[in-house]
C-alpha cells in the first residue's frame, strides 16, 4: 500500500505503530480530551472500517512527519459502476512548517498519485483548510446548510429508536439496495458500513427505524450538536417520507437529494453549513460539474 515518495511525501496504510506519531502532531493543535488524541477514536477510524484500512498521505522533514492527511475508504455508485472512493479528514501541518505549502504539496499529492488510480475524494473542510482545497481545484459543491423539517403527520408511520445491533441486523436488505440515477453518485449502502459509521463509533449518534404499518421503510441517523438539540444527519430509504416520521420540527444537515428535500425544508438565518467537494477522477467520460452529488450525507466524514 505504500507508494512513491515525493517531496518528503507519501501515502501509506494506516499501522497502530503510527499511532504515537499521529498524536505526537496531533498535540501541536489539539488539546489532550480531544476524539483525535484518543485511541479508541484512531482505531475506530483507521483501522475497523469494513472497507479497509486508512491511508496516511504524510510529509516528512528529515524523520519528522510535519504534515498529515488521513483518507478513508468509502464507495459510490454512479452510473451502475462502483467508485472506490476516500473520504479526507484530520488535515494537520505541523505550526514550525505552516509556510512552507506543506498542506498544498499534499493536496497536489493526492490529485496525481490517489486520484490518478480511478478513485475519488470527498471531504468536508473547515473555513481554515478550505482555500487549500480550492487552490488545488477540487471540485466544490453546495455545502450542507443547516435547515428546519417540518412534520407531515401520517399515523400509519412510527418511529423507533435502535438500541441494540440486533435493530440493524434485522432490517431488511431491501433497504440498503442504491438505485441507479444517471450522472448521480451516491453511496454504495451497506449495512456493515453504517454499523460501523455510527453504531460502533466512539462518538454518540441516535439511530432510528421508521416503519409504515409495521413495514421497514427507512432508517433515520441524529446527533447531538447542542444541549436536548439533535440535528438529522443521515437517511436511507425513499427521502419523501422523511416529514412523515417526525413529530416535531427537526434539524437538519441533509443534501437536497436532487432537490427533493428543496420544499421540504427551511433554511435558517444561522452562518452553520458544512462545506463539500467531491473531485472524480478524468477517466470516467464524465465532467466533474455534470455529476450530481445531493445525495450524499455525513455519512462519509467523521462528523
Amino acid at each position: 500500500m505504500n507508494s512513491s515518495l515525493v517531496n518528503g511525501i507519501s501515502c501509506i496504510e494506516f499501522n497502530r505503530a503510527y499511532l504515537l506519531r499521529i498524536k505526537k502532531l496531533g498535540s501541536t493543535y489539539y488539546n489532550k480530551n480531544s476524539f483525535l488524541m484518543d485511541d479508541d477514536y484512531l482505531l475506530w477510524l483507521y483501522e475497523e472500517n469494513p472497507l479497509g484500512k486508512a491511508r496516511l498521505i504524510v510529509k516528512k522533514e528529515n524523520t519528522k512527519w510535519i504534515g498529515i492527511i488521513a483518507l478513508i475508504p468509502a464507495r459510490f455508485n454512479l452510473n451502475k459502476k462502483i467508485i472506490e472512493s476516500y473520504f479526507a479528514v484530520n488535515v494537520l501541518t505541523h505550526p514550525e512548517f505552516r509556510t512552507k505549502n506543506s498542506f498544498i504539496e499534499m493536496i497536489e499529492y493526492i490529485k496525481k498519485e490517489v486520484l490518478s488510480s480511478n478513485t475519488c475524494i470527498l471531504g468536508h473542510p473547515n473555513r481554515n483548510a478550505l482555500p487549500g482545497w480550492k487552490r488545488k481545484k477540487m471540485e466544490l459543491r453546495e455545502p450542507l446548510k443547516l435547515s428546519l423539517i417540518m412534520p407531515k403527520w401520517d399515523c400509519s408511520i412510527k418511529t423507533y429508536k435502535i438500541k441494540k445491533i440486533c435493530g440493524l441486523n434485522d432490517i431488511p436488505n431491501n433497504i440498503w439496495a442504491t438505485n441507479s440515477k444517471k450522472n448521480t453518485l451516491l453511496p454504495d449502502l451497506n449495512k456493515s458500513y453504517y454499523i460501523w459509521r455510527y453504531y460502533n463509533s466512539p462518538k454518540k449518534y441516535n439511530l432510528f427505524v421508521i416503519k409504515k404499518n409495521s413495514k421497514v421503510i427507512g432508517i433515520k441517523i441524529t446527533k447531538r450538536i447542542f444541549p436536548f438539540i439533535n440535528v438529522v444527519i443521515d437517511y436511507v430509504g425513499n427521502i419523501n417520507l422523511l416529514p412523515q416520521s417526525l413529530i416535531f420540527p427537526s434539524l437538519s444537515l441533509l443534501p437536497s437529494f436532487g432537490g427533493i428535500l428543496d420544499n421540504k425544508k427551511i433554511i435558517l438565518p444561522i452562518k452553520k453549513e458544512i462545506n463539500f467537494f467531491a473531485t472524480l477522477p478524468e477517466n470516467l467520460n464524465i465532467k466533474n460539474n455534470q455529476v450530481d452529488t445531493s445525495h450524499i450525507t455525513l455519512l462519509t466524514s467523521d462528523f
